[in-house]
């Protein structure tokens, strides 16, 4: 078994198309060397259809015995609760929002305050949620 290792600015640049991409595919290819190939699919203005950018990232492999000299990444421990609103009026909103695009995107402040957005070619919708009770973070139970 083998790791790979790609150059950070390398795999930034890549990504950067796939904010506002209907698809990603990401799969290990060898062309002339080890690279990532990425296929971004990226809607055409004008809602008439998508093109298809393909990046390759060079990548090396990295065999099992040196896993171990590689070390987590770095992160802070995130651990952020809210309630959520009545479960009729969110799941009331999602199911509307269900034929607009089949990704939703739930984002939620410290402040009690969320956001339920869609996005597609035609339209972004957002439903705004406040006044949500935050627990302290010594209520909250990890799972």
């Amino acid at each position: 078994s083998s790791g790979i290792n790609a150059e950070y600015g390398n795999l930034a640049k890549a990504l950067s198309n796939a904010a506002n991409a209907t698809s990603v595919k990401i799969k290990l290819a060898k062309k002339q060397a080890a690279c990532l190939s990425i296929e971004i699919a990226v809607p055409i203005s004008g809602g008439t259809g998508q093109r298809v950018v393909t990046h390759d990232v060079p990548v090396s492999l990295v065999p099992l015995v040196h896993w171990s000299e590689y070390g987590d990444p770095g992160m802070p421990d995130i651990n952020m609760s809210i309630y959520l609103p009545p479960l009729r009026r969110l799941k009331s909103v999602l199911e509307r929002m269900r034929n607009l695009s089949n990704q939703v995107t739930i984002k939620a402040t410290w402040s009690g305050e969320m956001t339920v957005s869609v996005r597609s070619d035609l339209v972004t919708t957002k439903t705004y949620f406040t006044d949500l009770d935050t627990p302290e973070t010594d209520d909250v139970v990890d799972t």
